[in-house]
């Protein structure tokens, strides 16, 4: 076995269409899934819970990398909620 794998080599990846969140005083709940129209109910892919100082810096990294990549693909179309 390798041992000199990376960080990167190690982290699972996840397919997400669907993001519920949840708060309270002291941390929030992001839940990822998969929704799919033949299906009834999403199918949750991982949650994640952390502080709101973290959630709010990545809100805020979140939206710059939206802006960066609106500026050089083009805008994003919004979905329907």
């Amino acid at each position: 076995m390798d041992q000199h794998k990376t960080t990167q080599d190690r982290l699972a990846s996840n397919y997400s269409n669907h993001l519920q969140v949840g708060f309270n005083a002291f941390e929030f709940l992001l839940q990822f899934g998969q929704f799919r129209e033949k299906d009834t109910d999403v199918v949750n892919v991982t949650a994640i819970v952390t502080s709101p100082a973290f959630a709010k810096a990545f809100a805020r990294t979140l939206n710059e990398s939206i802006a960066n990549y609106e500026q050089r693909f083009g805008q994003i179309p919004d979905l329907d909620r």
